[in-house]
């Protein structure tokens, strides 16, 4: 495939990622409505429940107890970051 007209970086940066895909879907579905995308929720509380935060010296000693399970995962992929890289 090829695209023959400009990717509208406009339209992709306002959040319409996938506009090439939904208008194909129209053209060849045009019946068919397209749903609304349900993003999955991830259960990163329960996943992350025991962990006992960050071991580096850069965290703050148990900087993660009052953070929601997201956060917690922000910082937990964080420091997998720095040691992946070992950054010092």
């Amino acid at each position: 495939m090829k695209l023959i007209s400009p990717l509208d970086v406009e339209r992709v940066r306002k959040g319409d990622s996938k506009y090439l895909v939904r208008e194909l879907f129209k053209k060849i579905y045009f019946d068919l409505e397209i749903t609304k995308k349900t993003p999955m929720p991830r259960p990163m509380g329960l996943w992350l429940k025991s962990w006992k935060g960050p071991r580096r010296y850069e965290f703050i000693k148990n900087c993660q107890q009052s953070l929601n399970g997201d956060q917690k995962w922000l910082v937990f992929i964080l420091e997998k970051f720095l040691n992946y890289f070992n950054v010092e």
